[in-house]
């Protein structure tokens, strides 16, 4: 299936909202957004599947798009904006550390191989250790009002290893491995990982399953990076009581916001080890988020079951979706699951042209006061102009992943 780009962009303006944040009523009134899918689909069957080199393209410009939405983005004292509304060139006061975090991986990651991003990567480490790093004899953890939460010091380590591979500075090392012993002191068999770090105390069973998924991909990278045996198997026993606790093939265990970090584990684990034994949850989780891709109107988003109450559908949980349904076919492929591999492509397409249609583009912004300020990022919703910064970095991130298997000839 080839995406063309009139296709994406007729799908786009079909399923968008229009530049004042208003839902797709007007659009809707001649043509229903479902039939603009149907028509892409259509002419994606129907384009030339010979140049794969092309169409990788075409998609990764989308990624492109948002990361250059980074750059320009105002970064007051380094920290970027949490949300920005296009509508009234307003910005949010109120910083999101979690946000924060998966920014400066991301600015990291680009830091490797483009230089303009090196300064930016830089200054938004520098505001996070500035507002949200305290050190410690031990070490340094990552404080947020006070609090030492495992979700955040995970992240931190993540942001931290994707600095090293491209400094490879023996000082931010040794700062790595404390940081990975800091995680690992905190996790035991039987009562799995606590909240937060500094105490054994739980007050949130949801932060509790969500930060333990973020924790034990945090130590898998870390084991990858040093060939460390104490953080891959800490991360295994964190893997094994996430399945014991919650398995995946128990219904009432789904949520659509805490599937995807413990299927990264599971996919991070089995491409570091070769161990197949949590794939079985891996296609499981993903068949659980093809299923809310059941609004006929919208058939890319992850949606919420009129049974369920997992809050609004939005443009991060898509993202994350699909980033994690993009993990599922590339296993699966490696597994020479043929079924299963044609499942998740079927679901895969809808899902990437959905976040398309949440990214602003030039044209289409041309009301707000200030267009460029919005080209490339991410609206939460369909019914919102409000642009969110870790939606932007998940869907760039979502992107530049399907370009990454298209060009291998598996999407």
């Amino acid at each position: 299936m080839i995406v063309s780009t009139q296709g994406v962009a007729f799908t786009a303006h079909c399923l968008a909202s229009d530049h004042r944040g208003k839902h797709i009523k007007a659009a809707a009134s001649f043509l229903k957004p479902s039939f603009c899918m149907f028509l892409l689909l259509l002419g994606c069957a129907n384009q030339n599947t010979s140049n794969p080199y092309i169409n990788a393209q075409q998609i990764s410009n989308y990624a492109i798009s948002a990361d250059l939405w980074l750059l320009r983005t105002r970064a007051p004292r380094g920290v970027l904006p949490y949300a920005y509304n296009p509508e009234n060139n307003r910005y949010r006061s109120r910083r999101n550390l979690s946000s924060e975090l998966h920014t400066a991986r991301r600015l990291a990651n680009l830091a490797l191989t483009r230089a303009r991003f090196n300064q930016p990567a830089s200054d938004l480490v520098g505001a996070i250790s500035a507002n949200w790093l305290s050190s410690e004899d031990e070490g340094s953890r990552i404080l947020e009002k006070g609090k030492s939460s495992l979700g955040a010091n995970a992240l931190w380590l993540r942001v931290q290893i994707a600095r090293y591979k491209k400094s490879q500075n023996e000082d931010l090392l040794q700062q790595i491995d404390q940081q990975a012993t800091l995680i690992r002191q905190g996790f035991t068999p039987e009562k799995g990982f606590h909240q937060w770090l500094s105490s054994e105390e739980t007050r949130s069973t949801y932060y509790q399953r969500l930060y333990t998924g973020q924790a034990a991909l945090a130590l898998l990278e870390h084991s990858a990076l040093l060939n460390d045996s104490r953080s891959r198997k800490i991360a295994e026993s964190a893997l094994n009581w996430l399945s014991s606790r919650y398995p995946a093939d128990n219904n009432d265990n789904f949520h659509p916001s805490l599937i995807p970090w413990h299927a990264f584990a599971i996919a991070q684990h089995f491409n570091l080890t070769g161990d197949n034994r949590h794939l079985k949850n891996l296609f499981l989780m993903s068949t659980q988020l093809i299923k809310l891709q059941s609004d006929s109107d919208f058939p890319g988003q992850f949606m919420t079951p009129k049974k369920e109450n997992f809050g609004q559908p939005n443009a991060v949980r898509d993202a994350l979706s699909t980033l994690v349904l993009l993990e599922s076919l590339k296993i699966a492929e490696q597994m020479q699951e043929a079924r299963w591999a044609k499942k998740l492509r079927r679901a895969i397409w809808p899902a990437l042209m959905n976040i398309r249609s949440l990214q602003y583009d030039h044209g289409k912004v041309s009301s707000f006061p200030k267009p460029q300020n919005a080209v490339g990022a991410m609206r939460y919703g369909h019914n919102e102009a409000l642009i969110r910064l870790d939606a932007t970095v998940f869907g760039a991130e979502a992107f530049e992943k399907a370009a990454t298997l298209i060009r291998r000839g598996l999407l």
